[in-house]
């Protein structure tokens, strides 16, 4: 994050309490919070449904934690291994914050999630396992540059909205990110290694 990172700001490295968003959520957000409005585009965050958190050890409900929760994964919810575009989702946040401007705002963008936004196959194949990537010949380095690539291009359109938000602005990440480190590739629930934990976080300069 640090070398690709582009947005003024402080920047410095916090450690998530969570390996995946549900237990990131359920582990930060104990209590009903009425001044937080939960813009999403992940299936765990939803006004109208349960998480169903499979093996992860309690399922979330977003609306009993968040006086806002609006969802705007729809069909390309990340169970379907696709992505709401960031372009996307800023064009969201913009109207979601002028909705609540008395509101402190989460705004949860996807990628550099799998599948890879800026992989020349990412729209020809449903990519959104490691082990679909490295069984069509990608290596390690190729996936840690998709990666990379992936961050680059959400983050073009995160400062957009940075610099377009009013009052204290915050980048960071829920979660991070194994290739290979340890063995371990993607983000495993409660597998506490660095490469998961260790996440950004950097308050963005105000005008």
């Amino acid at each position: 994050f640090e070398e690709v990172n582009f947005i003024p700001g402080e920047l410095s490295m916090k450690k998530s309490r969570g390996t995946t968003t549900v237990q990131w959520l359920n582990r930060n957000f104990k209590e009903y919070h009425d001044d937080i409005a939960y813009l999403s585009t992940v299936s765990f965050v939803h006004p109208d449904k349960e998480s169903d958190a499979n093996f992860q050890h309690r399922p979330f409900n977003a609306p009993e934690h968040f006086s806002v929760v609006e969802n705007i994964s729809g069909e390309k919810g990340i169970e379907q291994g696709r992505h709401v575009d960031p372009e996307e989702t800023v064009e969201k946040a913009r109207e979601f914050a002028e909705k609540y401007p008395e509101k402190r705002k989460i705004v949860h963008f996807t990628p550099p999630h799998l599948p890879f936004l800026t992989s020349e196959h990412v729209e020809e194949h449903d990519y959104d396992t490691y082990e679909q990537y490295l069984r069509e010949g990608y290596s390690w380095d190729d996936l840690r540059k998709e990666y990379r690539e992936t961050l680059e291009y959400t983050l073009e359109h995160v400062e957009e909205l940075v610099e377009e938000l009013e009052g204290k602005t915050i980048v960071t990440g829920d979660h991070g990110e194994a290739h290979n480190e340890y063995f371990v590739k993607d983000h495993p629930h409660s597998i506490y290694i660095k490469p998961l934990v260790n996440v950004p976080w950097l308050e963005a300069e105000e005008d």
